[in-house]
């Protein structure tokens, strides 16, 4: 599992992302589903945002239901910027926690907003609560919207990310210290608000992990022309970081974004592929053992093929030492312990 957020990637016609963590196009479930967000045109060239830059301003047109919030990132503020859609049900999904955030650390000088791309009168379905739900996948912070992308070119274009729901955090010194997927924000905003976070350590850990994805992703999106070339050229970028514990599971975690709830069994190639994924992940555990997140890594592969029983064994190890995914680790032990009959007998 990598730093940042998940990137999503497919291998075209075979591999599609079963039930992941973001959109990056409008879903089909009504006919008058919204065009998708990088289809419109950014207000200007976004300027390249880094970890330990400057946060740029937000600039929305009109803050929905609320009043707008104090976002000035002055000294000793911390925010969270979240873009979401009204359209995304990852969006939706992941409002309960940013709530239980937003409730935990409201008195301590963290702001949390989302911001969407969308005018107000599509943007309001996002404060309604679903009919079938409880109301928890309602915000309570501020939503703000951003018809014109200007916020978004200043974030999301900035870093190159065409995916939500995608979260920045902003630290006291109103400097970009993490951004990723909402559902690994907890434990960073935690380090930052009690001043434990080490800004340099991410920063450079996702400089040398960020070009991984445009290479992955160039493998999958050329499996259906030449399924025994894209599997050597998997097997070769796996080689090349051979020796390299955080690359190589960023490698395995890439794939399994791109492939998790597929059938392996039905194309020989989707396995050897999935096969140099399990390899990388287990030389990384072999260089680095019991990290949490390459655990998590090898979880998801072997459920990929079939064995839960192993994974649920897996992500009990990587529930043991979970580091800064520990509540995504825990959110997916807890699904394998569902999925799992034997589960209800634990080891003591």
């Amino acid at each position: 599992m990598q730093p940042g957020r998940p990137v999503r990637i497919a291998i075209l016609g075979v591999l599609l992302a079963a039930g992941g963590a973001g959109c990056s196009r409008p879903t089909t479930e009504s006919a008058d589903a919204q065009p998708p967000l990088r289809d419109l045109p950014p207000a200007e060239p976004a300027e390249p945002l880094g970890i330990g830059d400057l946060a740029p301003r937000i600039d929305v047109a009109q803050w929905l239901t609320r009043s707008a919030p104090t976002l000035r990132f002055e000294p000793g503020e911390v925010a969270v910027v979240e873009f979401v859609t009204s359209w995304c049900p990852h969006s939706r999904a992941v409002v309960p926690s940013l709530n239980a955030l937003h409730r935990r650390y409201a008195g301590r000088g963290v702001t949390i907003v989302a911001v969407t791309h969308e005018p107000a009168d599509d943007a309001r379905e996002i404060l309604a609560a679903r009919p079938a739900g409880d109301g928890a996948d309602v915000p309570e912070f501020p939503v703000g919207c951003d018809p014109d992308l200007s916020t978004h070119a200043g974030y999301l274009d900035a870093v190159r990310e065409d995916g939500v729901p995608t979260a920045f955090l902003i630290g006291k010194d109103g400097r970009l210290e993490w951004y990723g997927h909402p559902e690994i924000l907890e434990e960073p905003l935690r380090q930052v608000v009690e001043g434990t976070w080490d800004r340099t350590t991410f920063a450079e850990r996702h400089a040398r992990l960020a070009p991984l994805a445009p290479r992955v992703a160039a493998i999958l999106d050329a499996f259906d022309a030449d399924k025994p070339a894209a599997v050597r050229a998997y097997r070769d970028l796996v080689t090349e970081h051979a020796g390299r514990a955080a690359e190589l599971n960023e490698i395995a975690w890439l794939l399994v974004e791109a492939s998790e709830g597929v059938d392996i069994e039905k194309d020989p190639a989707i396995g050897e592929i999935v096969a140099a994924a399990v390899a990388a992940v287990e030389e990384s555990l072999r260089l680095v053992p019991d990290d949490g997140n390459t655990l998590d890594t090898l979880a998801h592969l072997q459920a990929l093929r079939g064995d839960l029983t192993a994974a649920l064994a897996t992500q009990r190890r990587a529930a043991a030492n979970p580091g800064l995914f520990a509540p995504r680790i825990r959110r997916y032990l807890a699904e394998l312990e569902a999925r799992v009959p034997s589960a209800a007998a634990k080891p003591g």
